[in-house]
């Protein structure tokens, strides 16, 4: 199977390979496939007729291609953006730790 591709990276709406294609503005929220090759769209593994109504229920070839579709499909869309790592902040040496100010060095000599 092809590798699927999304109209953007992160957050995409619609995305395809070569046997199936997929968008979240099909008004089922994206529960829909479009089975390229034949045409017909795809809803909980049951073909749907011309009206939108359940019909026979898919075969075993197609259906393992489109768990195969949409488990890839899962995994593209819970991808995040590596995030960049923040500069590190140089070590401020004059503050102190033991009383949380800027002692510098002789909070003990005052308890």
């Amino acid at each position: 199977m092809d590798t699927i591709k999304t109209d953007t990276k992160y957050n995409f709406t619609k995305a395809e390979n070569n046997i199936f294609s997929w968008s979240y503005m099909d008004g089922t929220s994206g529960n829909i496939l479009v089975h390229k090759p034949s045409g017909r769209r795809i809803y909980q593994m049951t073909w749907l007729d011309k009206n939108g109504k359940m019909a026979e229920t898919v075969g075993d070839d197609i259906r393992k291609d489109a768990i195969l579709f949409k488990d890839e499909l899962n995994i593209l869309q819970d991808a995040k953006p590596q995030m960049q790592a923040e500069p590190e902040l140089e070590a401020d040496t004059n503050y102190c730790l033991k009383c949380g100010s800027y002692c510098w060095g002789d909070c003990e000599a005052n308890l």
